[in-house]
Order: structure tokens, then sequence, then C-alpha cells
């Protein structure tokens, strides 16, 4: 079964007393979403689902089109949070 209705939020983790400088949020997603960019650093990744398959942050290769698992704290098959660093790039959800 695919995950349906999906919430994720990425937030980049500020050093010291600063904001958070970039985020990402989809909401009541049913599919895979088209990619966004990360600049890179510390990010709290949060995943809640009404049903699940699987929700992963994947991230585009070196050769422009095929996607690449970022790792397995960031391969969701239930709700759940994760802290991640990712280096600077086009990131995508892949929901199956």
């Amino acid at each position: 079964m695919a995950a349906t209705n999906v919430y994720v939020s990425i937030k980049r983790i500020p050093f010291g007393n600063a904001p958070p400088k970039e985020w990402v949020e989809e909401t009541n997603i049913q599919a895979t979403p088209a990619d966004f960019w990360l600049t890179g650093g510390y990010y709290g990744v949060d995943c809640i689902g009404a049903t699940f398959g699987t929700v992963t942050l994947t991230k585009r290769g070196p050769n422009g089109t095929t996607y690449l698992t970022v790792g397995t704290s960031t391969t969701f098959s239930a709700n759940g949070t994760a802290v991640v660093l990712l280096g600077p790039g086009h990131y995508r959800l892949a929901i199956a």
C-alpha cells in the first residue's frame, strides 16, 4: 500500500540563536512531488502519514536524472522524525 495524506517538514537547524534559514513543507501529498533545493547543513525531517508504504528523502545524483537514497534515517515507513547532515543539492520526496 502506498503512503497517503503525507505531511513532511524539512527545516534547517540553525547554529546559535539564529532562526532557520530555509525549510520545505509538503502537505497532504499522495504522490512524489517536484524536487527542491537545499543549501546543506543539519536538518530536522518530520513525517506524518494517514497510511504508509514508504516516504524517502532522495538527492539528485551527478548524472542529473537519477535520485539516490540519502540514508536509512530518512526512509519512513511510519510517522517519525530524524536529524540529518545533508550536502547542497536538489532533493525530492519519493512516495511509495
